[in-house]
């Protein structure tokens, strides 16, 4: 089922790494039904929920706790301009707070809309790194716990089919074996 979820998930992203895409498409929590208990549940890790919640109804981000802001607006990245680590978190010594320092040739232009930095020893040329906006819209995009619910119920019945043969065999092994 895990197999089926990871597919939904990567087909719906783009990720920067595959640490991220592994992370994200595992995001579920799978408890095995047994004798005692004949009851299977599927729950949303906590961390994975947190991040795809907001692509389920869409969503507006605003700046904040957990989020990429400078001078009370969000920070959104240019992609070419600033890079990622492996699990997709912008460098520290990329981060807007560490480029505008006194020294590290970062300012804000455009009314406070931009994050630029020199590249050369002159005034020019220089990159954008950030556009400064008050909140950015999530769209809906993925519904991950629908997706799941699907998976589960498209895979459980074959998957249930092949325990009940396995242990059937098993325990007619067992017994031709006494």
């Amino acid at each position: 089922m895990l197999d089926a979820e990871e597919r939904a998930i990567v087909s719906a992203f783009r990720f920067v790494s595959d640490l991220t895409r592994r992370f994200m498409a595992r995001g579920f929590y799978f408890t095995k039904a047994t004798p005692a208990n004949l009851v299977a549940t599927v729950r949303a890790k906590p961390k994975a929920n947190a991040l795809l919640i907001g692509h389920v109804r869409g969503d507006t981000i605003r700046a904040g706790a957990g989020r990429l802001s400078f001078q009370g607006k969000l920070a959104v990245p240019v992609p070419s301009n600033v890079g990622r680590s492996t699990r997709g978190k912008v460098r520290k010594r990329l981060l807007p707070s560490e480029v505008t320092k006194p020294g590290r040739r970062g300012f804000t232009a455009y009314g406070g809309t931009a994050i630029l930095q020199r590249v050369g020893k002159k005034r020019l040329p220089v990159r954008v790194l950030y556009a400064l906006v008050p909140s950015a819209e999530l769209r809906e995009r993925f519904d991950h716990i629908a997706t799941a619910r699907a998976t589960m119920l498209r895979e459980f019945p074959a998957k249930a089919r092949r325990a009940i043969q396995k242990a059937a065999e098993r325990a007619r092994a067992k017994a031709a074996a006494k």
